[in-house]
C-alpha cells in the first residue's frame, strides 16, 4: 500500500493503530513530516511562506483537497 494512492478515512474508533514498525515504513514516503509519539501518534510538518497571501493559497488549497475527501 503506498499512501498517495490512498484517502483521508476520519478515524471512527474500533481501527487498530499502526505499530511503530508501520509508522517507521511509511514515513519513509513522507518527506519533512516527522512523527510525533508524546501522546497520541500523529504526522506534523512546519510549513514557511515567503507571504502572508502564500500562505492563504496553501490553506486553500489544502481545504479544497480536504472537501473532496470528506465527499467520498
Amino acid at each position: 500500500m503506498k499512501l498517495g494512492e490512498n484517502h483521508c478515512i476520519p478515524c471512527q474508533g474500533g481501527i487498530t493503530p499502526f505499530s511503530e514498525e508501520s509508522e517507521n515504513n511509511y514515513i519513509k514516503e513522507i518527506q519533512d513530516w516527522e512523527i510525533d509519539r508524546t501522546s497520541v501518534h500523529k504526522l506534523t510538518r512546519v510549513f514557511t511562506f515567503k507571504s502572508f497571501s502564500k500562505a492563504i493559497e496553501f490553506v486553500n488549497a489544502v481545504a479544497a483537497i480536504a472537501e473532496k475527501e470528506g465527499q467520498q
